[in-house]
C-alpha cells in the first residue's frame, strides 16, 4: 500500500514517469501528486480513491509497494522492457510524424498519421506537441506492434489510430 509522500517520489522514479504525467494518468491534478509527495516520509492524508488510482499507475509500470515495518517500493519482476524514443521529426504538410524508437534490442521506424492524434484537418496544435502530450502512448502501440510481428516488409510500421485517452471527447 502506498502510504508516505517519499515512497510516492522513489516509485515514481521507478517507473520514470513525471508528476504531470502521473497525474493525468490516474485522473487527478497534479497539485494533488504534489501535495502528496510533500508530505515526504509522514502519512498521506489524500482520499483513499487517490491513493488509489496513483497506486493503480505505478502498479500498472510494474512498481510493487513494500510495508514490511517500512515503507518501500521495487520493481517486479514482470516487467515488459519500455521502448525508448531515439527521434521525432515532423515534416509540414505531410500528414504524418516520422519517428525511431529502441526496443527489444533494435531500432524501428514508425509512421504517426496526424489522424491518430486527432489532428486531421483543423491542426490547433502543432503535430509535434500533440505527440509529446502522448508519446507514451504512442511508444506502447509502437511495442505491442513490435511484439505481434506487425511490421511491413521493410521492418516499419505505420500508426493510423490511438486508443482514446481518458477524458477525450
Amino acid at each position: 500500500m502506498l502510504t508516505t509522500g517519499n515512497q510516492l517520489r522513489a516509485a515514481r522514479a521507478l517507473a520514470d514517469m513525471d508528476q504531470g504525467t502521473l497525474a493525468k494518468r490516474a485522473g487527478i491534478n497534479i497539485n494533488t501528486i504534489s501535495a502528496m509527495e510533500k508530505r515526504g516520509g509522514h502519512g498521506l492524508t489524500s482520499g483513499l480513491d487517490k491513493i488509489r488510482s496513483v497506486m493503480k499507475v505505478l502498479e500498472d509500470e510494474g512498481v510493487e509497494f513494500l510495508n514490511h515495518g517500512h515503507p518501500g517500493v521495487r520493481l517486479s519482476g514482470t516487467v515488459r522492457p519500455r521502448p525508448l524514443l531515439f527521434r521525432r521529426d515532423d515534416v509540414p504538410g505531410r500528414g504524418w510524424i516520422a519517428f525511431a524508437f529502441d526496443y527489444a534490442g533494435k531500432r524501428h521506424t514508425a509512421f504517426l498519421l496526424y489522424d491518430a492524434l486527432g489532428a486531421a484537418g483543423s491542426i490547433t496544435e502543432r503535430p509535434e506537441k500533440l505527440f509529446d502530450d502522448r508519446v507514451q502512448q504512442i511508444l506502447a502501440v509502437a511495442a505491442e506492434r513490435v511484439d505481434g510481428n506487425l511490421l511491413d516488409s521493410d521492418g516499419k510500421m505505420i500508426i493510423g489510430e490511438l486508443p482514446p485517452v481518458l477524458g477525450d471527447g
